[in-house]
């Protein structure tokens, strides 16, 4: 969500109203110096949320669960019970 944020701020605040805000001092060019403002914006936040957001200690699953049984077949070679092979703990 972070970065769908930046990108609003950076492209629709920044880069729309700096083109808007200079249009009468800069010309045309205002628009095209509009696109280094945007980046540069989107390069501080991204930074910033970087250097100082809560990512670091968000996890994607809540509980951790211990792996458990076979892994699953996927079709692309031969099970370890089809192949005569001996249990991995049993050599």
């Amino acid at each position: 969500m972070p970065p769908l944020i930046i990108l609003v701020i950076s492209v629709l605040f920044i880069r729309t109203g700096f083109a808007y805000t200079l249009r009468d001092t800069l010309g045309q060019e205002a628009l095209w110096w509009s696109f280094p403002a945007g980046s540069i914006a989107s390069l501080a936040l991204a930074a910033a949320y970087y250097r100082f957001g809560r990512w670091r200690t968000m996890h994607m699953i809540e509980e951790e669960r211990p792996a458990a049984g076979e892994p699953p077949d996927t079709g692309l070679g031969v099970p370890r019970g089809r192949a005569g092979l001996a249990p991995q703990g049993e050599n």
